[in-house]
């Protein structure tokens, strides 16, 4: 239905219909936007995180960023982090020493978890199938969280 005053309304309308190519544009929605900027905030992070020198440790566990939750339990995570009771983290922090109360080694997290003597006893009672892993294919058991979190 015509009405008056809408002559320059009616000639734009029909003008389009005779158009090959249509030249509206829709924008994205703010949904779009949303998943493209954090796209864009993790793939920022994991190029931060991959081209960093520090978390050289955490690396061997975590290669590629994640926004999942991680729940821990404190002494795993000093194992995850290499932080906390181990001589290698208490000396580059405080100085002390880095030797392992076992006089064979220097106290890092896989020295303690896999090789210290003083925790032979408790590592005998572990599966064979985990005596010949490294702590990178060990991490993801279950099992060895706890096995773990006991000797930390």
């Amino acid at each position: 239905m015509l009405q008056w005053g809408d002559e320059r309304t009616d000639f734009l309308a029909k003008s389009a219909t005779e158009k090959d190519l249509i030249d509206v544009e829709f924008f994205q929605s703010a949904r779009q936007l949303r998943n493209a900027s954090n796209q864009n905030i993790r793939e920022n992070w994991q190029a931060r995180w991959s081209d960093s020198r520090k978390g050289i440790w955490e690396k061997t566990f975590y290669e590629k960023v994640d926004t999942k939750r991680i729940c821990g339990v404190f002494y795993f995570n000093q194992v995850l982090t290499g932080h906390g009771v181990f001589g290698s983290f208490q000396a580059s922090m405080f100085g002390k020493p880095t030797e392992c109360q076992c006089g064979q080694s220097i106290e890092s997290v896989s020295h303690v978890i896999l090789e210290c003597e003083l925790w032979r006893d408790l590592r005998s009672e572990w599966p064979k199938s985990w005596k010949n892993k490294d702590l990178k294919e060990l991490v993801p058991v279950h099992e060895f969280r706890s096995q773990a979190s006991a000797i930390v």
